[in-house]
């Protein structure tokens, strides 16, 4: 609800002693000023409620709806229109795989182990593993159908490693059939599973602001106490999800109790990629999740001083097609990752046009560095010549006529397809055209039309006979059942023979970052010396505490769990506006 201008009792008491103070002073009785409001107190408040929530991905979805059946009234503010609400967790049809092991001893074991160095305390891990076991009943309480499987564990050799390769060690929470039928995904625009959080909210009287984003936090200068966020209402975004300069008008939310910042990590944030990300620096770098994830949140948190933590994580399992990426504005996922390229004839090669490693590798969630991440220094006379480049940036998918005829390179689901931005054809033909793929008659031709910027900005084209020469011999060694390069997997390898001849560029499409404010079991936002900021709460990939090793499916469960951690004990909290 819209409020008038409105200070802390505790605010009002010292502007009130002050100035009867300044009266005394100048023996002044027949007034009575009105009290100084203090400069970090806006005007007036547009809206208020006892806990907001920035954020409507996983995080903020448990948070809210936890806040509100807590007893406490809630707004949800998030950057996004309807159309694209959901964050990152767009990206997923349901709540998907969430891994967490056949028990919480277990589970709390091995997440220690991948957290090894950087997370002190091991009240955060317990809590967190705890609280992610009880999702599944808690999901299936609120109408969800709880399907369990068995995955393999991605980092078997760690302590707790093997036992949590245990049977239904993962699961999914579907969406309620009624939103599976009513909701196609894709073709219907959000996920089933997002249209069911929003009626969950509306059950619930919470407000849904969208197309608002989260700019400032509101700090009460002497008690560094919470008091709400300042927002930009009405924001809009262009075609590819920029955010349109001067669009929105400034708002402010009171949160008498808390707000919860849940607006997912730095994907989108160019600048903060370059600052804290381990990327090649030339390289462009694209992500799957929400093309709103840009940062704003780890701004915010930073704005009253909060402590950082595992900004240089990154998350990376799969590829995307450059150009269409650039375009879209998210990442387009390929079909040209690990063992996915290995179904066709298809290679991956450099400027020099040499392939650089085995393409046929680990296709589990990795931040390990990779071929494509190398800076290289040669120097002469002790190299054979001088420079300093990433010489694997970037790179391109070769492929021959039997691929690009029989293969959808596209890969489905993820933000872009999920949220109907863009469907890739099934015969290729449309990005052809778009010029997402080139084509050539001949392999020299091919490498012609392909232009390179390198470190430096400058143009420099693919060598022709470079690949040429790789051709022939990934043919060569695929006729003799032996990789003598790399050694990827013979049965991997089908030669590349059937013009015309095609090359697509390639981005390293990650799944999320990781890192930002560090936070405590309870996800409070702690501040330089590890003490509690008042009032502010951390939830989801922002934040998040795999800052060392990471299995696939466990942002998940940190997620749903973190926001209900946050909520928990958000609503326990004096509303900080209460008359005393």
């Amino acid at each position: 609800m819209a409020t008038e201008k409105g200070i802390s009792r505790r605010s009002f008491l010292v502007g009130a002693s002050a100035a009867a103070a300044g009266v005394a002073a100048v023996g002044l009785t027949a007034c009575n000023p009105e009290p100084e409001v203090p400069v970090w107190m806006p005007e007036k408040w547009d809206y208020e409620a006892d806990v907001v929530v920035l954020g409507f991905g996983f995080a903020g979805q448990a948070a809210a709806l936890e806040a509100a059946d807590l007893g406490a009234s809630v707004i949800v503010a998030d950057t996004a229109s309807r159309a694209y609400v959901g964050g990152s967790s767009t990206a997923n049809q349901h709540h998907d795989f969430s891994f967490i092991g056949p028990n919480v001893a277990t589970n709390i074991k091995y997440v220690t182990s991948e957290c090894w160095g950087t997370v002190e305390d091991p009240d955060v891990i317990r809590r967190q593993i705890e609280e992610n076991h009880k999702l599944p009943d808690w999901l299936a309480g609120l109408g969800a159908t709880i399907v369990f499987s068995t995955s393999e564990c991605t980092h078997p050799t760690i302590p707790g490693g093997k036992e949590m390769e245990a049977p239904n060690n993962r699961f999914v929470a579907l969406s309620p059939q009624s939103y599976i039928d009513k909701f196609p995904c894709p073709g219907s625009g959000l996920s089933p599973y997002t249209e069911w959080w929003i009626d969950l909210m509306e059950e619930r009287n919470v407000t849904m602001m969208y197309n608002t984003r989260g700019e400032e936090l509101v700090q009460d200068g002497a008690t560094k106490n919470i008091l709400g966020v300042k927002c930009l209402e009405g924001v809009t975004y262009t075609k590819d999800f920029k955010l349109n300069e001067g669009s929105g008008k400034e708002i402010f939310i009171k949160a008498k109790k808390g707000v919860v910042v849940a607006t997912g990590g730095y994907e989108a944030n160019e600048e903060m990629l370059r600052d804290f990300a381990p990327h090649p620096h030339s390289a462009f770098i694209t992500m799957y999740g929400s093309p709103y994830s840009d940062g704003s949140g780890l701004t915010m948190c930073c704005q009253v001083g909060a402590r950082l933590w595992h900004l240089n994580k990154k998350e990376a399992h799969s590829f995307a097609c450059a150009p269409a990426s650039f375009e879209l504005g998210v990442g387009n996922v390929v079909t040209s990752w690990a063992n996915s390229i290995a179904t066709h004839p298809g290679i991956m090669v450099n400027r020099d046009g040499k392939r650089f490693y085995n393409e046929y590798h680990y296709s589990g969630h990795s931040d390990d560095a990779r071929a494509w991440d190398e800076f290289e220094q040669k120097n002469a006379p002790v190299d054979n010549y001088t420079y300093c480049d990433y010489r694997n940036t970037p790179f391109y998918h070769i492929f021959d006529n039997t691929t690009f005829t029989k293969k959808k390179l596209g890969s489905p689901n993820r933000f872009v397809e999920v949220s109907d931005v863009y469907r890739w054809s099934s015969d290729n033909k449309p990005e052809l055209a778009k010029g997402w793929i080139i084509q050539a008659d001949t392999l020299d031709a091919l490498a012609k039309k392909i232009v390179i910027r390198d470190w430096f900005g400058a143009v420099v084209g693919m060598d022709a006979k470079g690949l040429v020469e790789t051709v022939a011999k990934y043919n060569e060694d695929a006729a003799e059942g032996e990789d003598t390069l790399f050694g990827r997997r013979a049965s991997t390898m089908l030669p590349i023979v059937d013009p015309p001849f095609f090359a697509m560029e390639i981005a390293d499409c990650q799944t999320n970052t990781q890192g930002g404010p560090k936070h405590d079991a309870d996800c409070r936002v702690l501040d330089s010396f590890d003490r509690p900021i008042p009032g502010l709460y951390i939830a989801g990939e922002l934040g998040s505490i795999f800052g060392h090793l990471y299995n696939g499916g466990e942002n998940i469960p940190e997620s749903s769990s973190g926001g209900r951690r946050a909520a928990q004990h958000a609503v326990t909290r004096t509303a900080w506006d209460a008359v005393e």
